[in-house]
């Protein structure tokens, strides 16, 4: 992996030439999971790299709600929480962002709950620029239903309740997720604990169970047992 969180390097294989959501139902008897690079979504890049940069990513954002007001397409808008200030958490706001825009083979997602990642606390403290292309709205995984879906998109309905890896966005109304990326909530889980499994209990399947081929007893040694990985 190039970035400093685990999960990178899953999310840009294919691993075994097969979708990961498929290797899950072959193991696990249900559908779900995640494979592929992430799409571009539709948010602004802002880098936290300095204030001009930053300025100038506020005010094509600004310009944009503005011209989805001048349209009246105030229904198009969403509230997100965005970095507006580098540093502790108060630094975190609430503001009105255009709701991104659907692609093929995407699921659009009401967001009930998102996780809180260390990429997520690294980025908010100026130490963790966004991958290239994604979005500068803090979230990597989140749960909630499905409000919309992509031309091509089989596994789900409107209506579903989900939980999905992402690349950015999770910390809104909306978000885009891959429909490869998601996964039905089980029934036993609320929508607050179906949002912690993406990216700990997806990297780990990958990992152990189709990498390693991790089989009953055998011991594996975790480091960083503490971490979100290792209680998984």
């Amino acid at each position: 992996p190039t970035t400093p969180w685990a999960c990178s390097s899953c999310c840009r294989s294919n691993i075994g030439g097969l979708p990961l959501h498929q290797r899950l139902s072959a193991g696990e008897g249900r559908g779900g999971g995640f494979v592929g690079g992430f799409r571009r979504q539709q948010h602004f890049v802002m880098r936290l790299a300095g204030r001009n940069h930053r300025e100038a990513v506020f005010e094509r954002r600004d310009a944009a709600i503005e011209q989805h007001r001048a349209l009246d397409l105030d229904h198009l808008l969403e509230r997100a929480v965005e970095i507006a200030r580098v540093g502790p958490p108060d630094g975190l706001q609430l503001v009105e962002r255009p709701r991104p825009v659907l692609a093929d083979g995407e699921v659009l997602i009401a967001v009930e709950a998102a996780g809180v990642n260390r990429p997520d606390v690294r980025q908010r403290q100026g130490s963790y620029p966004p991958p290239k292309g994604a979005g500068d709205i803090p979230g990597l995984e989140i749960a909630g239903e499905v409000v919309a879906i992509g031309e091509g998109v089989t596994r789900f309905a409107i209506g579903d309740k989900v939980c999905a890896l992402v690349v950015a966005g999770g910390y809104a109304e909306y978000c885009l997720a891959y429909e490869s990326h998601a996964l039905k909530v089980p029934a036993s889980l609320s929508m607050v604990e179906a949002a912690a499994i993406p990216e700990t209990f997806f990297t780990v399947w990958q990992h152990l169970m189709m990498r390693c081929h991790f089989k009953s007893g055998e011991w594996v040694l975790v480091h960083g047992g503490t971490s979100g990985i290792g209680t998984t």
